[in-house]
């Protein structure tokens, strides 16, 4: 067994330690609070991360130094998978509005395995919940996921390791060291556009920090194949990346944007994609005729 330093919230601590979800998996040396002047001096295997929150709070764990290799995320665990639910493949979809259901079934219509697909998700944020392609990862599928935070790459590793991680932002029209804008109360919000992440509430606390950023083709020429699913949700650059992506050269056969400006729509038709669906206002679903 693992000699396990725990840092999280204590109550919830306490609350997956009595429910027996903790102590049967690890030899517990230690429970520690997020705030870095509470110092870890024990000697142990693994440092899990216990929290509701784990992409909030996966800052406080990194900036302690600790070893990547050594960081855990509890919610992530295969004793949590098995014992509470998450994630059987067969019953379980992961979108925040079931989009992954709808991809689904869209390939289907296509006959497209599941387990054959290759996908790309530009702003890939928490890597399971809430997540659109993490259904097809747990079907066979992989591909490569985009964000520009580090801590999502943490966790990326964790959840998904056939996946490959790049940590950078994605442009339709900007390449090279740029501005991100970011609140960690809210990093679903994260933008290239100041003006985005501050129209959210609590915006006003986003810090702007430098991150490398690859033009949309230039993503795709690296990634060195072409999705059968490109995953855009670029926090108000969805439109830039849509609008220059080179589709001669480049042309997934399905497309999810959240976007639903006609200017999107009249150019992915343009471009010989067919509208499927718009899912709940927010995502709008395309694949190639």
């Amino acid at each position: 067994m693992q000699k396990a330093v725990l840092i999280g919230d204590r109550g919830f601590i306490d609350e997956m330690t009595k429910a027996g979800y903790i102590t049967p998996y690890f030899d517990v040396v230690g429970v520690h609070d997020l705030q870095p002047e509470d110092e870890i001096r024990e000697d142990y295997d693994v440092c899990v991360l216990v929290s509701k929150n784990p992409l909030l709070d996966m800052p406080h764990v990194v900036s302690r130094g600790i070893s990547r290799r050594k960081i855990r995320n509890f919610l992530y665990l295969d004793i949590l998978h098995k014992e509470l639910g998450y994630g059987t493949p067969q019953e379980r979809f992961f979108g925040q509005n079931l989009e992954d259901a709808v991809l689904v079934k869209l390939f289907q219509e296509l006959g497209m395995p599941l387990e054959s697909l290759r996908y790309i998700e530009i702003g890939t944020n928490e890597p399971i919940f809430g997540n659109n392609s993490f259904y097809f990862y747990e079907h066979g599928a992989s591909g490569i996921l985009v964000d520009p935070l580090p801590e999502v790459a943490i966790m990326a590793s964790m959840a998904r390791p056939r996946d490959r991680m790049l940590t950078a932002a994605v442009s339709g029209t900007k390449s090279g060291s740029v501005s991100f804008f970011v609140d960690y109360n809210n990093t679903a919000v994260a933008s290239l556009h100041d003006k985005w992440t501050k129209g959210f509430r609590g915006g006003d606390n986003a810090k702007s920090v430098e991150v490398r950023c690859f033009h949309i083709n230039e993503l795709l020429q690296k990634a060195g194949f072409v999705p059968d699913l490109l995953l855009v949700d670029a926090e108000g650059e969805d439109e830039n990346i849509i609008l220059n992506l080179d589709y001669e050269q480049f042309s997934p056969k399905v497309i999810i944007v959240e976007s639903l400006n006609p200017r999107v729509i009249n150019h992915l038709r343009e471009k010989k994609y067919r509208f499927y669906c718009n899912i709940a206002n927010v995502n709008a679903i395309f694949y190639r005729e």
